[in-house]
């Protein structure tokens, strides 16, 4: 049934038939196709439940301000200070605005007003430009809102930012730390990270029971791991993705910092997740703040983690 109902929500999306549906309706429909249970909203319980129930009730303004990548620059700058920001090369409005050839040999392209719209360039020379300027022009004429109905989306400039290249010495992929707070209090951390597999049958590709299998993409084993705000890695919780208890990912040597940064961030909402990189073992550098992560559909595992998650979030008066 649940593969039956992600088909048809497929289906009416290519069609364009979901635009017809009220927010409430669209919601309901997606939930159900993607988690295959009913969306529970009086009262919501779980964190998935209650990031539902914020969409179609919780408006504060700062979101959309916050969730542009542009627009979070001047927030980050006000709140934490200019040195957490990674270096702007331009925001442009129009793709043929951006001085392809002046740009440096590495770089990544963000579209302002969306999530997971980037282009990352670690060799300027094997890029295709031009289909690279397609995708943009796509994304500058979308409304990333309508994928999710995630209504902060809604209100921001479709811009493309350019930012520095990011590398860290020590690590052949950057460690992306996800710090999931509530009104500023980080109670989980996770990280997407990668191992060297040995060979081509990668036997030295190892996880803990239940989760799905490393993907592995150029030798790289991809993993995500959930440690509290201690760094004590948390067995048994995560998302269905690939979690791996390794010496790999130590306790960052900034861990307080990075705390007390998401703390000064993060503290005006009932929930927010903080995206960081670690430099060096020390530099923090700003990833993004995310409002309605996964939009509202993460496959928690187990349930017990989503309802401690949810258990987490005091929700305010609703607005609408």
């Amino acid at each position: 049934m649940s593969k039956m109902l992600k088909k048809i929500w497929s289906i009416c999306r290519v069609l364009g038939m979901t635009r017809f549906l009220t927010d409430d309706k669209f919601i309901r429909f997606q939930y159900r196709a993607m988690l295959g249970k009913r969306l529970r909203l009086n009262p919501p319980v779980d964190f998935n439940e209650k990031l539902q129930w914020l969409k179609l009730h919780y408006r504060n303004p700062l979101m959309v301000t916050c969730a542009d990548k542009w627009a979070v620059r001047e927030f980050v700058k006000e709140r934490i200070g200019e040195e957490y920001l990674a270096e702007c090369i331009g925001v442009y409005d129009d793709v043929e605005k951006i001085p392809f050839e002046t740009l440096p040999r590495q770089f990544v392209l963000k579209a302002t007003h969306g999530s997971g719209w980037n282009i990352i360039c670690p060799d300027k020379a094997k890029i295709d430009w031009n289909l690279a300027k397609k995708k943009m022009r796509k994304w500058l004429n979308s409304d990333f809102s309508k994928n999710g109905r995630e209504w902060q989306y809604r209100q921001i400039k479709p811009q493309i930012i350019c930012e520095k290249f990011l590398v860290d010495p020590e690590c052949p992929m950057l460690r992306d730390y996800k710090l999931f707070t509530f009104r500023g209090e980080t109670k989980y951390i996770w990280v997407d990270f990668t191992e060297l597999v040995e060979t081509d049958n990668h036997p030295s590709v190892t996880q803990e029971v239940g989760y799905s299998k490393p993907k592995v993409v150029n030798g790289l084993a991809r993993y995500r791991n959930f440690y509290d705000s201690n760094w004590n890695f948390m067995s048994g919780r995560g998302s269905l993705h690939p979690c791996k208890a390794t010496d790999s990912v130590k306790k960052p040597e900034c861990l307080e910092e990075m705390l007390e940064v998401a703390k000064k961030l993060a503290c005006d909402f009932p929930q927010c997740r903080v995206d960081l990189y670690v430099l060096g073992g020390k530099h923090i550098v700003f990833g993004e703040l995310t409002f309605t992560g996964g939009n509202g559909c993460n496959a928690f595992y187990p349930q017990s983690f989503n309802d401690e998650l949810g258990s987490y979030i005091e929700l305010p008066k609703a607005d609408l």
